[in-house]
């Protein structure tokens, strides 16, 4: 599920930094944070609700966002390959 969000976020990157935007360097660090698939699940909720909206998701649609990126079936997809060690 992250794959979606690290695209998102090279898209970004590249963006800002044709624009030599001030916002570059905070996606580079997003990018940085998205290179461990089981990110969402180390981070406190306020920090990816803010990783969120600076990846440009929709105030609406955090909350769901959110819950999609930390619900049981992705916890379960992580453990199965590996990617996260069972709390």
């Amino acid at each position: 599920m992250v794959e979606k969000y690290r695209t998102i976020n090279e898209n970004l990157i590249e963006k800002y930094r044709k624009e030599k935007d001030d916002r570059l360097f905070r996606q580079l660090v997003i990018h940085e944070l998205l290179q461990d698939d089981a990110c969402f699940f180390h981070l406190p909720i306020d920090d990816v609700y803010q990783i969120l909206i600076d990846l440009l998701v929709p105030f609406a649609e955090l909350k769901k966002t959110y819950q999609e990126l930390v619900s049981f079936q992705e916890y379960q997809r992580l453990i199965q390959t590996g990617k996260l060690e069972e709390a």
